[in-house]
């Protein structure tokens, strides 16, 4: 079977956007391909031909046939997210994900956006698996704000392109940054925070399933600013998703003004249950770090990975003691503080 030339230039712009037709299309992907002077109704034509052809994509022709005419309440359903942004205004399936943010931009109770999908669905005899399924009774009154929207969906627009396009919203994983953000925009303690954000697992939210004893580690008190500075990401060295490495732990303290050890245990043991990769970190030095100990602790004498480890010979303690102003011994003595924990050997 021959596309077309319309899906064949259809194709080309799929592959030129690294979507490729064997690991099937959704309908985000067509929206993201598909230029402005094109109608849905077309797009829909050409959703069929690829289906035909046996390409995996969403048998949802009727829903993009309709998106123009669809009720503002229907729109959002079916995006998330506002339609009047021009890179929000794509049909996608009601996922459960997608609803949630949907109420939570038109303030609604979950059962208001379900009960409209469901019905839409009805109307336009898609399949059931486009819609998720009904949220359990206890969730039904509940009304997000963007607190939870923040804590536990990526959604809103997408900043690393030079036009306006909002993502499909879609689940994220509850880390210990995005739950001490929640606990402190909530003003509730991080186990509160906690337990009120895991009831919303039951339709699909990736809030971890703690043990006793995680959940009890939890902090009872409010988070504070430096708390929030000790669970961010964005105040480590490491790379995005590797465990916490010793150097990031020195710099968090640094930054802090505070003893290592405090900040191990005050500030970030009580989180690590939520840490996608736990970190291996043992002996930490009750010493408050200065920018020098972050030099002779990194490789390249800037705070960076990768960090000094393993035999440190007299050429290095010297390297390091011109890199920061101070004599060998002073570089010595600071080496064997952190020694247990950087697994030096002087």
């Amino acid at each position: 079977m021959f596309p077309s030339p319309d899906v064949a230039q259809l194709v080309r712009w799929l592959h030129q956007s690294d979507i490729r037709l064997e690991n099937g299309v959704s309908l985000r992907d067509l929206a993201s391909v598909r230029s402005h002077n094109t109608p849905w109704e077309e797009m829909s034509w050409y959703a069929d031909e690829l289906r035909e052809a046996g390409v995996d994509i969403p048998d949802a022709g009727s829903l993009l046939r309709a998106w123009d005419e669809l009720p503002t309440p229907s729109r959002y359903a079916f995006s998330g997210e506002d339609p009047n942004w021009d890179g929000a205004d794509y049909p996608v399936p009601a996922t459960s994900a997608v609803l949630f943010t949907a109420s939570q931009r038109l303030r609604q109770r979950l059962s208001v956006l379900w009960d409209t999908a469901h019905r839409e669905a009805r109307n336009l005899g898609l399949d059931a698996g486009l819609v998720a399924p009904r949220p359990p009774e206890a969730l039904r009154m509940f009304v997000p704000t963007y607190d939870e929207i923040a804590a536990l969906v990526d959604a809103g627009p997408h900043e690393d392109v030079d036009y306006e396009w909002f993502e499909t919203p879609r689940w994220i994983p509850l880390t210990a940054a995005r739950l001490v953000g929640y606990a402190r925009a909530r003003n509730l303690g991080a186990r509160a925070a906690y337990r009120a954000l895991a009831p919303l697992r039951a339709i699909g939210a990736l809030v971890p399933e703690l043990s006793a004893e995680a959940e009890a580690a939890l902090p009872d008190d409010v988070p504070t600013a430096h708390d929030a500075v000790a669970v961010d990401p964005a105040y480590r060295v490491s790379a995005p998703g590797d465990p916490l490495h010793p150097l990031d732990l020195v710099g968090i303290a640094g930054r802090l003004g505070e003893p290592v050890r405090h900040t191990w245990e005050r500030r970030i043991t009580p989180y690590l249950a939520l840490e996608a990769s736990p970190p291996s970190v043992t002996d930490v030095p009750d010493v408050v770090p200065g920018w020098q100990d972050l030099a002779i602790l990194s490789e390249g004498l800037d705070g960076r990975l990768p960090a000094l480890t393993g035999p440190v010979g007299q050429d290095r303690i010297e390297r390091c003691a011109r890199a920061v102003g101070e004599t060998p011994e002073w570089v010595c003595r600071r080496l064997e503080i952190y020694a247990g924990l950087f697994g030096l050997r002087l």
